[in-house]
C-alpha cells in the first residue's frame, strides 16, 4: 500500500511540474491539488487492485469521483476553515479514507466500513453546524 501511495505522489508531482512548465498550474491551486490527491487520486489508486473483479470498474470509479468531487469542491470553496483546523482535519480524514478503502477490499470488514463512514458523516455534520 505504501508503494502505491508513493507512486501516486510521484505521479502527481510530475504532472504538477509539467503543468507548471506550461503555465497551467500555479501555487494557488495547491489546496485543490492536495484535495484531489487525497480523495480522488488516492482512492482510484487504492481501488485499482479490486478492478479485476468488476467489469464496470472504470464507470463506477468515475461516477463515484464526480459525486465526491462536486460535493467536496462546493464545501471547500464555500466554507473555509483556519489553517490550523485544516492542518488537523486533512490528515485525519485521509487516514480514515485509506482505512475505509482497505476495509472495502476485504469481505469481512463491512462493519468497519459502516462505522468509519458514520464517523466521517458525523464529523461533516458537526463541522457544518459549527461553521454555519
Amino acid at each position: 500500500m505504501l508503494a502505491i501511495i508513493s507512486m501516486m505522489i510521484i505521479y502527481t508531482a510530475i504532472f504538477v511540474r509539467l503543468l507548471t512548465l506550461i503555465n497551467l498550474w500555479i501555487p494557488l491551486l495547491l489546496k485543490d491539488t492536495i484535495l484531489w490527491f487525497c480523495f480522488s487520486g488516492a482512492s482510484v489508486a487504492l481501488n485499482y487492485g479490486a478492478s479485476h473483479k468488476n467489469d464496470n470498474i472504470f464507470k463506477k470509479i468515475v461516477l463515484g469521483n464526480i459525486k465526491i468531487v462536486i460535493i467536496l469542491e462546493f464545501i471547500v470553496n464555500t466554507f473555509t476553515f483556519s489553517f490550523l483546523m485544516e492542518f488537523i482535519l486533512v490528515p485525519i480524514i485521509v487516514i480514515l479514507m485509506i482505512v475505509i478503502s482497505q476495509a472495502k477490499s476485504t469481505e469481512n470488514h463491512h462493519d468497519i466500513v459502516k462505522l468509519l463512514n458514520n464517523i466521517i458523516s458525523f464529523m461533516g455534520i458537526v463541522l457544518s453546524l459549527i461553521h454555519i
